[in-house]
């Protein structure tokens, strides 16, 4: 009789960790998605401004920063020097025109 209530408990507690562990995997799995819902979404917004870009002839970086202030909010996209970081991409300027639009890999500047 002994023997049975050892064997029960041991895999009472095995059955727990192994329920534990798919719940913690389930739980990681929500977060991935969701973090690429948030990365889909911005990508759509960023090929929406640049769509918007694209209409303009040359494109000029005063015009691009007036056309990004009337799509996004300033909190959402960054300047250093010739480059422009928006949601997930980023906009290249030479000599004050756009010369490059490369995708980020999650790196924002400081």
């Amino acid at each position: 009789m002994k023997t049975y209530k050892i064997l029960f408990w041991i895999l009472f507690s095995i059955s727990i960790l192994f329920s534990g562990y798919h719940f913690l995997t389930v739980k990681v799995l929500e977060v991935k998605i969701r973090f690429n819902e948030w990365t889909i979404s911005d990508l759509n917004n960023d090929i929406h401004i640049i769509s918007d870009l694209t209409l303009l002839n040359k494109v000029q970086k005063n015009k691009v920063d007036s056309v990004l202030k009337y799509n996004i909010i300033s909190d959402h996209f960054k300047q250093s020097g010739d480059t422009i970081f928006l949601h997930q991409s980023i906009l290249l300027f030479k000599e004050d025109t756009l010369h490059q639009i490369e995708e980020k890999l999650y790196i924002t500047p400081k």
